[in-house]
């Protein structure tokens, strides 16, 4: 075991490597890396990835594959600001308004007459929230672009993922996820304010 005073010899960035590395382990990689391929899937080849998840996926894996997601999109964020309460801001932000976002998309298809529970709804949100990946980059006026383009990506995922899943007339899938997206514009901008 290392001596106090051998400790106390090191430099801060010695000492702060030596907390990296604790949590550099390669289970951590592992699952950064399976997030990273998960994301890849859901924006490339969506067609293929949201019928298997509607139908095998469960709400806990979506839980992991969000949290994954958001901690990645909001360290992006904070390093393409070089701005730490960016990241702790962003993280807070796409958490928050993704579970409202899906709440409210389980509560709008309700009142359409899908009685689809709550975790389904809640899989095909979560999955669509890869775009964050992309939203993540905030460099000056590309940061504009990427939010727009994420934001209107993540719509297209949602509407893929919710036709498979709620098998409703596309007219109303179109108006839910309508009224969807201004709520997560709304409430990311709501969020990100306090």
């Amino acid at each position: 075991m290392p001596d106090e005073k051998d400790q106390a010899k090191k430099s801060v960035t010695e000492r702060m490597m030596d907390q990296v590395n604790k949590v550099n382990t390669p289970e951590n990689q592992g699952a950064v890396k399976f997030i990273i391929y998960q994301a890849q899937e859901v924006m490339l080849k969506p067609k293929e990835f949201f019928p298997n998840v509607v139908e095998h996926g469960s709400p806990v894996d979506a839980r992991f594959f969000l949290f994954g997601v958001i901690v990645i999109a909001s360290l992006l964020t904070g390093i393409t600001n070089l701005n730490l309460f960016y990241t702790l801001t962003h993280l807070f932000t796409y958490l928050i308004s993704t579970y409202l976002t899906a709440f409210f998309s389980w509560w709008l298809f309700m009142q359409f007459g899908s009685p689809k529970p709550f975790g389904k709804n809640f899989i095909v949100i979560a999955y669509s929230q890869a775009v964050l990946l992309i939203a993540g980059i905030q460099l000056g006026p590309l940061g504009v672009i990427t939010f727009l383009a994420s934001t209107a990506y993540g719509v297209y995922l949602q509407l893929l993922g919710m036709q498979i899943l709620h098998k409703l007339a596309l007219n109303t899938i179109i108006l839910v996820l309508a009224i969807i997206a201004v709520i997560q514009v709304v409430l990311k901008f709501v969020l990100q304010i306090y």
